[in-house]
């Protein structure tokens, strides 16, 4: 798929906020080399967010988001701040466009509140340097901090260097995103991998115990077949590919829920809290459905995991 067929919904959503003739627009523009929005002298051009797909190297696909201005006044104003506020839903790069004759005020210290409470990184553009003093500039400059820019929109002032600063966010957001991917795959993956090995260790001491030939013929099958299943989950771990692609593959066999279902059942009774029974109501035992084995015996068990943790007394059934 080319960038241009891309999704709206899988492009970096790049939002621009600001007050009224801050130059969001200008600013837009700027970093597009396109004159998607409209620039006017005139307060309170941009009345609804605007939305644009485009390509913009290096970013690649994004959707670029001009804001109505967040100091609009009036009860038609105090809608349009509303809206500005709504896009940060959909935002997962915010830029705050600063007018730097005028300076940060109360409006955009909220909206970094805003971008602080709701984890959207973020970059502070102080625009219109070219109508300052060349000492002013420089007073500037020293005060500025770590994810600031001093741009000026109409001579192209540090619009590369604006550039290169987005280019890191979402670099940033992108790593950030894959630690969370791997975080959540660990954090599964130890809590599958309890379920057989407790029926392991559980049935390993109900064979040693146990004189009938039959029955411990049965608690090996039971083993057996969890071996098999901490086998793959550890294969799994160690296969970090899967975790960087993001993809999971699927082995889709014939299965027959009723011998699946009563694994479960052996695989999850010494997990039981006590004061609670796992009861499996048995189904037909010729139904056969197309599946991953695996992937519907951890649907299960993260279902029954689930109850687990909710009941103290009682039972719970399934079948």
């Amino acid at each position: 798929m080319g960038m241009n067929q891309t999704p709206a919904s899988e492009r970096v959503h790049v939002s621009f906020f600001g007050k009224r003739n801050a130059g969001k627009s200008s600013i837009i523009n700027a970093v597009t080399g396109q004159d998607l929005a409209i620039v006017s002298s005139v307060m309170g051009t941009t009345t609804d967010p605007v939305y644009k797909t485009m390509e913009l190297l290096p970013l690649g696909p994004v959707m670029v988001i001009d804001t109505p201005g967040i100091d609009d006044e009036g009860e038609l104003g105090a809608l349009r701040v509303h809206k500005s506020y709504q896009v940060l839903n959909k935002t997962d790069i915010a830029i705050l466009v600063i007018d730097s004759t005028a300076g940060k005020g109360e409006e955009e210290l909220e909206l970094i509140h805003r971008f602080h409470k709701k984890g959207i990184p973020y970059l502070i553009v102080y625009n219109k340097i070219d109508l300052l003093s060349t000492e002013k500039i420089k007073d500037l400059a020293m005060s500025v901090r770590a994810g600031e820019v001093l741009v000026s929109a109409s001579d192209g002032m540090n619009i590369q260097e604006l550039k290169d600063h987005e280019q890191e966010l979402i670099e940033s957001r992108e790593l950030a995103e894959q630690a969370e991917l791997k975080q959540s795959f660990l954090n599964n993956m130890s809590h599958e991998i309890r379920t057989p090995l407790n029926a392991i260790v559980g049935f390993s001491r109900i064979i040693a115990e146990s004189t009938n030939e039959e029955e411990r013929l049965g608690y090996y099958e039971i083993v057996e077949s969890n071996n098999e299943r901490l086998l793959q989950l550890i294969n799994e771990i160690l296969d970090l590919s899967k975790i960087e692609s993001g993809i999971v593959e699927f082995t889709i066999t014939p299965v027959r829920l009723h011998p699946l279902c009563k694994e479960i059942h052996d695989a999850h009774i010494f997990r039981c809290p006590e004061g609670v029974e796992l009861i499996y109501e048995p189904s037909d035992e010729n139904i056969v459905i197309d599946g991953d084995k695996n992937r519907i015996f951890q649907v299960i068990s993260n279902l029954i995991g689930n109850a687990f943790k909710f009941t103290t007394t009682g039972h719970i059934s399934y079948g």
